[in-house]
């Protein structure tokens, strides 16, 4: 993981972009910019107050910190009265934060250390002090930083746990490089997939051209038989130099005593069937006596009224029947109501008879 660094008008730096990977060292003759680089990163992590570092005859210095984790910071600064402190964390909105330091900041982890109830960060001795101690602290405080139990255990922790890391990862590694062997042993059982790919292609092109070359034959075939039946046509038409066609009128009256014909057609042989029936039949005697045949018919009328009164003397009678079933059903309803109401008395009312002596037993 990388961290990328790019500082603009920072004391003497005016664009500088490094990537800072494991241990990185900064090298070069003196009053070239290491310092200022280093101040730089701090400044950001700080929100550096005053306006001095800002480079000679330039309005404003900016830093921008890309942690190589997916966070980046922007810090920006400007030399005018109305210039606020502007940061801007991970794309997001501007933030002015006056003279501290945001929250989103102090959230991506990079903070001083406590050394001797003071926050110490980091840092290169200044220059012509003497100094080569990582702090600019005499060696006493940062003996205390070292000799910090709870830090020290803290450290050791971290040292453990990225040990532990280390080693999954490398075990990781060796699976992924037998899964890579794997792959490529499985690989190789697929050699020359891709000719035969090309051949079935090929053969699938080909099939489609069989398929539009039998098209076509079956269509010139088509074409060859309707040829030798115009052919023929014209065959049986040979010698016909000319032909009158009737007018429109004349077809349709053609057509209508063709129909006409086929219904005389049909009713000729209706009564050839009715002549055949009646061969042998010389003659017929349909003499009659007139006066006869008005008796038939009037006892023939007398009959049918004779039919009809009897029709409706059955129906009367069905209807007499009923009623009489439904008289005797309710003449047993009123005689069990008035042997009910007796024995509920208790004597006849008119004799003063006991209703025991009268009434059936049950």
């Amino acid at each position: 993981m990388a961290v990328r660094v790019h500082v603009q008008n920072f004391q003497s730096i005016a664009d500088a972009t490094i990537e800072i990977r494991g241990l990185t060292v900064i090298t070069g003759i003196n009053n070239s910019g290491k310092s200022a680089l280093q101040r730089a990163i701090r400044g950001a992590f700080q929100n550096l107050r005053g306006t001095t570092f800002i480079r000679h005859g330039q309005p404003k210095t900016k830093v921008e910190i890309d942690l190589g984790d997916g966070h980046v910071l922007s810090w920006e600064k400007g030399r005018g009265k109305g210039d606020k402190p502007t940061y801007v964390v991970d794309g997001g909105i501007p933030i002015h934060p006056g003279q501290g330091v945001p929250d989103e900041v102090r959230a991506l982890g990079v903070r001083p250390i406590m050394v001797a109830g003071r926050e110490i960060w980091p840092q290169f001795a200044p220059q012509f002090t003497g100094q080569v101690f990582l702090l600019d602290q005499p060696g006493s405080v940062l003996a205390e930083a070292v000799a910090d139990v709870e830090r020290v255990s803290v450290l050791n922790e971290a040292l453990r746990a990225a040990e532990s890391d280390r080693r999954t990862a490398v075990a990781e590694h060796k699976v992924r490089l037998s899964d890579r062997e794997n792959q490529e042993i499985e690989l190789s059982r697929f050699d020359g997939v891709d000719e035969v790919a090309k051949a079935v292609h090929e053969i699938e092109e080909t099939r489609v051209q069989a398929e539009r070359v039998q098209r076509a034959l079956l269509g010139l075939q088509a074409l060859q038989d309707r040829l030798g039946k115009a052919q023929k046509a014209v065959t049986d038409l040979d010698g016909i130099d000319a032909l009158e066609i009737p007018p429109c009128d004349a077809v349709l009256q053609l057509g209508a005593e063709k129909a006409t014909l086929e219904g005389l057609r049909v009713r000729l042989a209706r009564t050839q069937e009715q002549v055949t029936s009646l061969s042998g039949i010389e003659s017929l005697d349909v003499s009659f006596d007139l006066d006869s045949v008005k008796k038939i018919q009037a006892v023939h009328e007398n009959l049918a009224g004779l039919h009809a009164r009897w029709l409706l003397g059955c129906q009367q009678l069905r209807r007499l029947e009923e009623e009489l079933v439904a008289t005797e059903a309710a003449s047993e309803d009123a005689t069990r109501e008035f042997l009910t109401a007796l024995k509920d008395v208790g004597q006849c009312p008119l004799c003063g008879v006991p209703t025991v002596s009268i009434l059936p037993s049950g």
